[in-house]
């Protein structure tokens, strides 16, 4: 996961940002006002996607804490085969791995529904800030011509090529950070 996050972050940060300091003075020349609200909305994946991928962290930490007792369960059912047969504690430890299974399933898929939120919105973005730019130069009163919208909508669909990896970049350190922290509770 770490490794993951660290080779994303590079070949999807730099790129992003460099395509907005490049792009972002031709969109407002090309649409005024309303290139800089969709600037705006195009930027704000970066937030959504942080507060989506706190709460997917949180699955992913809560996911990890119940597979190791899972695993630990089925450790001690092995180990104590025997004894577990002995006193008929077959039925007990059913109950307690299909616990355990249910519980690491039901947060699993939690995180997994998570994951594909933030992947969807990632994708479809470019449509929300392509809207907003059409939408606030009605209301502005801001001419638009052909020209003008046709320029914001190549340049906005352009610049979400780049923003579109950019939840998962943040996803992907989502994932790293419980890595982190087990890996960090291990070595003290």
């Amino acid at each position: 996961n770490i490794g993951q996050f660290l080779d994303n972050a590079v070949r999807n940060l730099l790129p992003a940002l460099t395509a907005l300091v490049v792009i972002a003075p031709l969109l407002i020349f090309f649409a005024g006002r309303s290139g800089v609200f969709g600037l705006v909305v195009m930027a704000a994946i970066i937030p959504l996607s942080l507060v989506l991928n706190a709460v997917s962290a949180h699955f992913q930490t809560k996911s990890q804490t119940e597979l190791d007792g899972l695993t630990a369960l089925v450790g001690e059912w092995v180990k104590n085969i025997r004894l577990v047969r002995y006193l008929s504690w077959d039925e007990a430890f059913r109950r307690d791995v299909s616990a355990g299974v249910r519980k690491f399933m039901t947060v699993s898929v939690v995180q997994h529904f998570m994951a594909c939120l933030i992947f969807g919105l990632s994708m479809s973005w470019w449509m929300v800030s392509a809207t907003g730019v059409i939408v606030v130069s009605r209301l502005l009163g801001y001419p638009l011509d052909l020209i003008g919208f046709f320029g914001s909508l190549w340049l906005l669909t352009f610049l979400n090529g780049y923003f579109t990896h950019l939840p998962n970049t943040i996803r992907l350190y989502g994932l790293a950070t419980p890595s982190i922290a087990r890996i960090t509770r291990f070595l003290r």
